[in-house]
């Protein structure tokens, strides 16, 4: 039910914060935190987003971390927050979380206060449901898995079963291919999980990965559990009937295990992209292209360029003839790039356009580049704008140059774009 969704919610934040706690660096006292004497408390400040500090950004520290208590104290409009007992109003860079409207703020405030009639309450009505932390474990790992853990606490080997197995060879296997086993006893446990997937799911699994197409580049087992359409297909596969999103271990218990997923998807991946997912798999891509029909082409180019400085930069560009048409076409264009969509030094690069006749923004031409120097963005410009002319056999024109063309320019403020165009 959606109580017991936010118990358990409640009960692994609860975990989480006490395993942290407050990465106030203890050893860095002469810190510029950006506080005064004149500010408000921090119990009233309803300014800072949830899971972050008040006044100075988290960072890697080195020293010894704030050995602080967590404690719950209400705002000025009695909205809840939890922050380290050091809070105070001239020294806001202790921990402070806010925003705990998805938990059980009573079962909450009993465990930071340690009330143990209040957590009994709570746990025990959870027991009653069948869930909570006073159910019995009954979690098992096979050996190979190598868990030393799991959420209640630490694993042991079983040693206790007295079950034993006969195992019978015949002396010539070539004459009788067969051999026998027999266990004698009653077993103790649990049968484990298994820990192969058996063919015929692996390839019912491997299906599912490649119905993912392009997104299978950078998939992992946890971006799987994010996929809409892989849960959705996950939940046909499956049968799955549960208003919860089933788990990978639906399909089949060995796929519980996120090291062995990820090792299916790799051997996948190595498959589909034999030349990786980047640069020089790009390149590849662009000579796969090179050979479609012209109406189908879209990485049109890889490039490696060396500009001022002897700076090496990559230059990955990719266009259509549809959206070349619509650049040319273009009376208001505008440029963005993004930084934290590629991962590693790529950054994302777009142009686009407005379509008046249809009221859709229309990409003219994606580009991925390692320089946001104006040369390269001098490069980028003239690349995007030789391919256009190349498909369509049209240049690109200014309308203040030509007399026709583009009529306004929109970019952001970075200068490496200003001077490059």
């Amino acid at each position: 039910t959606p109580a017991d969704i936010v118990f358990a919610k409640t009960l692994s934040f609860f975990c989480a914060v006490q395993e942290t706690g407050c990465s106030f660096d203890a050893s860095d006292l002469h810190c510029d935190y950006g506080g005064d004497s004149n500010s408000n408390d921090a119990s009233s400040d309803e300014s800072v987003h949830s899971s972050t500090f008040c006044g100075c950004p988290r960072k890697v520290h080195k020293g010894r971390l704030c050995s602080g208590k967590m404690i719950i104290k209400y705002g000025r409009h009695g909205q809840p927050h939890l922050q380290c007992e050091h809070c105070l109003h001239i020294d806001k860079a202790h921990l402070i979380l806010r925003n705990l409207q998805e938990f059980n703020i009573q079962y909450l405030t009993a465990l930071v206060t340690r009330n143990q009639q209040g957590i009994k309450f709570f746990e025990e009505h959870a027991y009653f449901k069948g869930h909570g932390p006073l159910v019995s474990c009954s979690f098992q790992a096979s050996p190979s898995e190598q868990k030393d853990q799991c959420h209640k606490g630490t694993l042991q080997t079983h040693i206790g079963c007295d079950v034993k197995f006969a195992i019978y060879t015949p002396y010539d296997l070539f004459a009788c291919p067969r051999v026998i086993i027999m266990s004698r006893g009653i077993h103790s446990h649990n049968p484990p999980p298994p820990i192969k997937t058996p063919p015929p799911i692996e390839k019912i699994f491997s299906a599912m990965l490649i119905a993912l197409d392009w997104k299978l580049a950078d998939t992992t087992p946890r971006k799987l559990m994010t996929d809409s359409g892989f849960i959705a297909n996950l939940q046909q596969k499956s049968n799955w009937t549960s208003f919860v999103d089933p788990p990978l271990s639906a399909l089949h218990p060995s796929l519980g295990n996120f090291d062995h997923v990820r090792r299916l998807i790799n051997n996948l991946r190595k498959e589909r992209y034999p030349n990786g997912t980047g640069f020089t798999g790009a390149m590849q891509l662009v000579n796969v292209h090179a050979s479609l029909p012209e109406d189908n082409v879209y990485i049109c180019c890889a490039e490696t360029h060396i500009i001022k400085g002897g700076k090496v930069f990559h230059l990955v560009i990719c266009t259509s003839k549809f959206t070349a048409s619509a650049l040319l076409c273009a009376r208001y264009v505008s440029i963005d790039t993004a930084f934290k969509c590629v991962y590693g030094k790529w950054q994302e690069f777009e142009m686009e356009t407005w379509d008046e006749n249809r009221m859709i923004s229309i990409v003219g031409a994606h580009a991925y580049t390692t320089s946001q120097s104006a040369r390269a963005h001098c490069i980028l410009f003239t690349r995007i704008f030789d391919f256009t002319k190349k498909i369509t056999g049209l240049p690109v024109l200014f309308r203040h140059i030509h007399g026709t063309g583009i009529h306004i320019w929109v970019a952001d403020a970075h200068r490496g774009q200003a001077l490059g165009i």
